[in-house]
């Protein structure tokens, strides 16, 4: 018996692609899509399929070109590719990342500063979904790659197909196409496509997998991917129990952890929260290895150790309780001087208005022996560990503290003006 024909060289259809958007429901009556599109095959093939299934809808898709810069040739193709799109009656709107891109790195950056900008267009064109052309060739890559780095359940459930970006979703309905059927799709509508050289560039991690991958292992790596995505979903349901039992959480941004919980929990479930706690309050991009937490976790649970660092936090431990809280002086967020977020954390205003020549940065240490100089303290949380209130954002006028962080209007004023903060780490500490 045959195996029958090749579909991964087939365009998708407009039925097969309205099936896929239907697994990510709900949408609104007339829905606005905003498509990432970065003028390859898979992303120009997305934002067709998008604005047809939308406007069959009665809504329609806006397209989203981000030129990173970090080629020459990027801005052209950036051009071309809206210019095709608009001829397709599809709305674009072209941006170019901000500042210089580091020496090192560049890759990560580029990523982190486009999904920024996604983020922030996104929510300017008042749209609810933002859509990316993630397909399944990344999918099956991308469990290769957590694979040899040890990673657990949730990495080799791979790519999620819906997650939050700010207050829109962020969704993927491409990912049980072949990035051949995306280019077949693209080629098919007659639009340009641009190639990036360094997709073929065996330096990088994610290429030497690739030309490694064959379509039959991509076809079983996918699948694979779909099960365990299906089994990590029943074990979040378990975390989340774990930490309605378990963990306190304070808008200040640090948390407490009951130790004998943690102890009765099984252990990967114990760890997965452990990991997800240090990472949301540590604020990096990136969460710290599994193979260091569990390492961190048997360390300070087993007693041997009562205070130790990792994933940018420092958990400490006395008598029956964790205390974990972002480990302040390693990084220098970036000086805030008008409303947004800071270190990546906390959500900043300022009221009743942002005065002339001011900024946010670290309390510190310093800003604390200022506000008890002045009679002032911190009334949020009166078990918070200095080190705590030290890593918090505090207005400073060159090297006089103007007002402490508050949660309420009427709190921690100094010279009448109030800094308002809200912790909203990028990574969410309890799951579901």
């Amino acid at each position: 018996m045959g195996l029958g024909p090749d579909r991964s060289l087939e365009p998708v259809s407009l039925e097969a692609f309205a099936k896929a958007m239907e697994t990510l429901a709900p949408f609104e009556p007339h829905p606005l899509l905003a498509v990432a599109v970065s003028g390859g095959p898979d992303s120009m093939a997305l934002a067709i399929l998008a604005n047809e299934w939308a406007c069959a809808c009665g809504g329609s898709a806006h397209a989203i070109l981000i030129d990173h810069g970090l080629r020459k040739e990027s801005a052209n193709e950036i051009r071309v590719a809206a210019e095709a799109l608009e001829k397709l009656g599809i709305a674009t709107t072209s941006e170019r990342l901000s500042g210089p891109a580091p020496k090192t790195g560049k890759p990560a950056w580029a990523r982190r500063e486009r999904y920024r900008v996604l983020g922030n267009v996104t929510r300017q064109l008042g749209a609810l979904h933002l859509l990316t052309g993630h397909h399944r060739d990344d999918q099956a890559e991308t469990m290769v790659l957590n694979l040899e780095r040890g990673s657990g359940i949730k990495g080799l459930s791979g790519i999620s197909s819906a997650r939050g970006i700010g207050a829109a979703r962020l969704i993927r309905p491409l990912l049980s196409f072949s990035k051949g059927q995306l280019e077949a799709t693209a080629n098919l509508r007659g639009v340009p496509i641009a190639y990036d050289p360094s997709n073929a560039d065996l330096a990088y991690s994610r290429t030497r997998v690739r030309a490694q991958m064959t379509e039959a292992r991509a076809n079983r790596l996918s699948e694979t991917t779909t099960r365990l995505a299906q089994e990590d979903a029943a074990l979040e349901i378990t975390v989340a129990e774990l930490a309605a039992n378990t963990l306190t959480f304070s808008p200040l941004g640090w948390a407490r952890i009951s130790i004998p919980s943690m102890a009765q929990a099984p252990s990967v479930i114990a760890l997965r929260l452990f990991a997800r706690t240090v990472h949301a309050i540590g604020g990096r991009e990136m969460p710290p290895r599994q193979d260091r937490v569990q390492a961190a976790l048997d360390q300070i649970l087993s007693g041997k150790k009562a205070k130790l660092t990792i994933g940018g936090s420092i958990v400490t431990r006395r008598q029956e309780q964790l205390s974990v809280w972002r480990e302040p002086g390693k990084t220098h967020p970036p000086n805030l001087e008008q409303p947004g977020k800071w270190d990546g954390r906390f959500d900043v205003t300022v009221e009743p208005f942002w005065p002339e020549g001011t900024e946010v940065r670290f309390m510190s240490y310093e800003g604390l022996r200022q506000m008890e100089a002045m009679g002032k303290r911190i009334l949020l949380d009166s078990t918070a560990p200095r080190a705590v209130l030290a890593a918090l954002p505090g207005l400073w006028k060159e090297d006089k503290l103007i007002a402490g962080p508050s949660l309420q209007s009427k709190s921690s004023i100094v010279d009448g003006i109030c800094l308002k903060v809200q912790f909203h780490p990028p990574r969410p500490i309890t799951p579901c």
